[in-house]
């Protein structure tokens, strides 16, 4: 883990996560796109917010991408970053500000770095 000193990793999470917030902010009342089980669903800007985040971290980081939309499974004698692009969908597709980007640098299982993101509420 020394050379992805924890610091540096929020740095770059942050990084990445001010890259796509004008999207998130732009795109509040968005349609649900995909129905997911138990009446969940993700709207375009979740998956494009997602595609944007796993490049973003991918490209400062080197390091492998897990998402809610795209899936994956981080395995836990790895290093991965773990995101959900929008958390509370279904208030942010009515314009409801309590959602978030949700990300976490995961090291060998145990959370090293994570960030709540509230564009909405700044």
């Amino acid at each position: 883990m020394d050379a992805l000193e924890p610091r540096a990793m929020l740095a770059i999470a942050e990084a990445a996560l001010d890259e796509v917030e004008g999207l998130f902010t732009q795109q509040v009342g968005a349609d649900p796109v995909v129905m997911k089980p138990r009446g969940d669903f993700a709207t375009e800007t979740d998956l494009e917010i997602e595609r944007r985040l796993r490049k973003l971290l991918t490209q400062y980081s080197g390091l492998p991408v897990y998402g809610e939309e795209f899936g994956g499974k981080v395995p836990e004698e790895h290093t991965a970053w773990v995101i959900d692009p929008i958390d509370g969908t279904t208030n942010y597709s009515n314009g409801f500000p309590l959602c978030a980007m949700l990300l976490t640098l995961m090291h060998e299982g145990e959370p090293v770095v994570g960030i709540t993101s509230m564009p909405l509420l700044r």
